[in-house]
């Protein structure tokens, strides 16, 4: 190993050492709609109980999913879909009576390995401890709606936002001086301003202690 991805590699170690430690309730399920939950289940040292890992699904696909979890998880099935321009797996998650969610499975090499993970991954889910995790970083669209739908979700539930969004409850919002990137970057990129310390923009937010009790608060990074 190269020294400097060696020392990245202690430096990032560093980062989260503690927080495995800090959990104090038992790993639950954590739904999300990008890689985030795969990076809060790989710094707390976790197996993954989740079927959303290395994929990322469309906010107002994402609120369809969680709204009807059990559905689309008991009598769901995956396609594979060829969409233009994509070169990596897609899957079309279709049940009776509900919208198709198209689920991009960007980190997986073929549609049948991401089809065999998700349904693996599916029967760990924990329906009586799920957390949902809505990340809305540097979207365009007009997300004010799908916050509303989101805040209804019966589940302990965050919003992460790189931006203010006035009257929304569960909502994490990055400030400026937190979220300094130039629009081509997401929650696991390291941030600019301290790569040398392997400082990912989703560590401000702190994670553990909103799946230990659910409250919403910044990370104070030491």
């Amino acid at each position: 190993m190269k020294i400097k991805a060696f020392i990245k590699k202690i430096a990032r170690y560093l980062t989260v050492v503690k927080r495995k430690r800090q959990l104090k309730v038992g790993m639950p399920t954590v739904i999300a709609r990008d890689c985030v939950a795969g990076a809060v289940y790989h710094d707390l040292k976790q197996k993954f109980t989740s079927p959303t890992i290395n994929l990322y699904i469309k906010p107002r696909d994402f609120i369809n999913l969680v709204n009807n979890l059990k559905e689309y998880v008991s009598y769901g099935y995956l396609t594979e879909f060829k969409e233009d321009g994509i070169s990596f797996p897609v899957g079309l998650l279709s049940c009776e009576g509900l919208q198709d969610v198209t689920i991009y499975f960007m980190h997986y090499k073929t549609f049948n390995e991401a089809q065999e993970k998700w349904h693996e991954r599916c029967k760990r889910i924990n329906f009586d401890n799920i957390v949902v995790v809505l990340p809305l970083i540097n979207e365009t669209e007009d997300i004010s709606s799908i916050l509303q739908e989101f805040n209804k979700l019966p589940y302990k539930k965050v919003a992460l936002l790189n931006y203010k969004q006035q009257g929304v409850e569960n909502t994490y919002q990055y400030s400026k001086d937190q979220f300094d990137c130039d629009g081509s970057e997401n929650l696991l990129s390291y941030k600019k301003s301290n790569k040398f310390l392997q400082w990912r923009y989703l560590d401000y937010f702190d994670y553990v202690e909103f799946i230990n009790s659910g409250k919403i608060q910044k990370r104070n990074i030491r």
